[in-house]
């Protein structure tokens, strides 16, 4: 039994939600490393252009191993024999 996800169309509601809360997350993040109010309010402090570099490289890993992933689970997807259909044998290839 497979387990498999649903996803709303792109254009629908809860995509546009999801889009803003995503917007507003990411806004949030780098406003509270880069003024000072947020900064006192969250007991941060800034970051330099390295730590900037390495925090995006870390996060865009997560991002490329993510399509990765999906890559091979769509090749293996599209190799796939569809359930009930005979798994055709070596031998009847060769004949």
């Amino acid at each position: 039994m497979a387990i498999t996800r649903h996803r709303q169309p792109s254009g629908s509601r809860e995509a546009e939600h999801a889009d803003i809360a995503t917007g507003v997350s990411v806004l949030t993040l780098i406003l509270a490393t880069v003024l000072g109010p947020f900064q006192k309010f969250l007991q941060m402090t800034g970051l330099d252009i390295q730590q900037w570099l390495i925090c995006t490289g870390v996060a865009l890993s997560i991002i490329v191993a993510s399509e990765i992933r999906k890559a091979i689970r769509r090749r293996r997807a599209a190799g796939a024999v569809p359930a009930g259909q005979p798994v055709p044998s070596p031998a009847a290839d060769a004949a």
